[in-house]
């Protein structure tokens, strides 16, 4: 988009260029006026729209998708906050409900289990994690975590590792990525 707009521009300035010239030498300076005002307002008018769709944007969107048609939505917001939503969430407005709201990550992965229609997010025990969601179609894995690991997890003494059954999607936040569970990276 941006990049649309200063290509405009800058046709614009060339267009404006040959209007303004003029075939006689004494009119040389007034062109060489016009044309340096044209270029202050030009870069003024970039440099206003860029200020512009800084302050109205509100972060990265990514949406990942099993196979099956099991979508998540990952909000990386401007604030530092990540939003996680069942589906591929378009708004621009937060949601009022089935969310969960991550800060204070220290690390940048999350694991998003698929179990039946609810979604369980495993996400690091020292991040701030919010979850709204009034009909429980979303929750946090450590909510219940030992009943989920006895759930949904192996454990064989070294590693714990999600039974063979279970879908998930593993999501680098910091990357902007993610891979299912044969390690298969989304689009």
């Amino acid at each position: 988009m941006l990049a649309t707009i200063v290509l405009v521009l800058i046709v614009l300035l060339i267009i404006s260029t040959f209007l303004f010239r003029e075939k006689h030498v004494t009119y040389k300076y007034k062109t060489v006026g016009k044309t340096k005002k044209i270029l202050l307002i030009t870069a003024l008018c970039v440099f206003i729209f860029v200020i512009i769709s800084t302050l109205m944007s509100d972060g990265i969107r990514s949406f990942y998708c099993l196979s099956d048609d099991k979508c998540v939505t990952v909000w990386k917001r401007e604030n530092g906050e990540v939003l996680l939503m069942s589906g591929k969430y378009k708004s621009k407005e937060i949601p009022l409900d089935n969310y969960i709201k991550i800060t204070n990550m220290n690390y940048s992965s999350i694991v998003v289990l698929f179990v039946g229609d609810k979604l369980l997010v495993d996400v690091e025990n020292n991040a701030m994690a919010l979850q709204k969601s009034s009909n429980g179609l979303i929750a946090l894995y450590r909510n219940n975590k030992a009943l989920n690991d006895s759930l949904y997890t192996n454990f064989d003494g070294k590693y714990k590792r999600y039974k063979e059954k279970i879908n998930y999607i593993n999501i680098n936040i910091e990357e902007n990525y993610a891979t299912d569970k044969n390690d298969k990276k989304l689009n």
